[in-house]
């Protein structure tokens, strides 16, 4: 565990950003504490905009908001985009002077007072790993760095899904050991079949990656994972487990993996993306050379746009489709209100979406 939260190390960022096609580094947020941005390249010689690095940006209450976003409107850049943690949202004052505020991603949660109990399918999950001789290991990601990196890299390359966004340069794994990452692998005989990624902040632990082989999916090695992770961070007194979210947005109908995270959260909530126009003549010159969509940000990252197709997917928020012509906007110092019971039956029901004056 590291006394800054690992999201916003230069060091992770600057991983990120190799990884990334159209990565060219970082920028850092001085009125945040340094708190870095990467860097992106637009189409070929027509600038560059930021996006906060994956998964999320995680807020300090100590932050200047007002500062932060005139430094970013200075920095030549041609958009933000930023993408709010559920368990250190921004203050209402980020989103206010945001130009687009949406809600985005159903995010489930473990909260440990609440007491842990996954689902019954689940558990017998779990039973059913057990009973196949799945044993579940936690070390060091340094202990295991390179067994890691082949097992994530086979998994990923079979996943068309998730896009570019988690294709990460084994350079990126080596700096999520050097943030003290946990790993849980599991076990049958001397292979490992399964294993999960964690990182920790205080009270807070992020699942932050996790990869499986045919032979460990089979046996359902990643459910005995994330369940012997949460019971032994609980026990180390993790407050708040983040479990993440799906592949689409809050809206859509619950995908496999969605459903794999709320079977064993104990609430779930949506957390937003937030866009800033830093340079209006640059904005309006790209969205103006294709029909742009108005649900999309930065619009000339949308599909739609041939000038600039955009790498990331739907994995991350470089650019968001709505079937609504206009965007579901929310508060974000509600972000850590529950939107309800967490269990499969209730993860497929869409929040409600407000309007506030931003």
């Amino acid at each position: 565990m590291t006394a800054r939260h690992p999201y916003l190390f230069g060091g992770y960022a600057s991983a990120l950003a190799d990884s990334w096609p159209d990565g060219l580094g970082i920028l850092t947020v001085s009125a945040w504490a340094d708190a870095p941005l990467i860097r992106r390249a637009v189409g070929r010689r027509e600038g560059w905009d930021l996006a906060s690095p994956y998964p999320f940006l995680p807020w300090d209450s100590a932050w200047s908001p007002g500062e932060g976003i005139a430094q970013l409107r200075r920095s030549g850049a041609i958009s933000a985009v930023l993408v709010t943690d559920p368990a250190h949202p921004p203050p209402e004052a980020v989103a206010a002077s945001a130009d687009m505020v949406r809600a985005f991603k159903r995010h489930h949660l473990v909260e440990t007072a609440r007491g842990y109990r996954p689902s019954a399918h689940h558990r017998a999950e779990i039973r059913k790993a057990a009973r196949r001789g799945v044993e579940v290991r936690r070390s060091s990601l340094h202990e295991l760095l390179g067994p890691w990196v082949d097992l994530y890299s086979r998994f990923i390359a079979t996943r068309t899904a998730e896009g570019a966004i988690h294709r990460f340069s084994r350079r990126y794994h080596g700096v999520l050991a050097e943030l003290g990452a946990e790993l849980w692998t599991c076990w049958l005989g001397e292979q490992v079949v399964a294993a999960a990624v964690w990182l920790r902040f205080g009270p807070v632990a992020y699942y932050h990656l996790a990869a499986a082989n045919d032979r460990g999916r089979s046996v359902s090695a990643g459910h005995a994972a994330v369940d012997a992770a949460l019971r032994a961070l609980s026990a180390d007194g993790v407050e708040v487990a983040v479990l993440g979210s799906g592949l689409a947005r809050h809206e859509a109908a619950p995908c496999s993996l969605e459903r794999f995270k709320a079977g064993f959260a104990t609430r779930s909530t949506v957390n937003f993306i937030l866009g800033y126009v830093l340079d209006e003549v640059q904005y309006r010159r790209l969205t103006a050379s294709a029909a742009a969509s108005d649900d999309y940000f930065p619009a000339y990252r949308a599909p739609s746009m041939a000038l600039l197709p955009d790498r990331l997917g739907e994995g991350y928020a470089s650019g968001v489709e709505s079937d609504d012509p206009s965007p579901q906007i929310r508060r974000c110092s509600e972000v850590g209100k529950p939107e309800g019971d967490a269990s499969s039956e209730a993860v497929g029901q869409r929040p409600e979406a407000r309007r506030v004056g931003v």
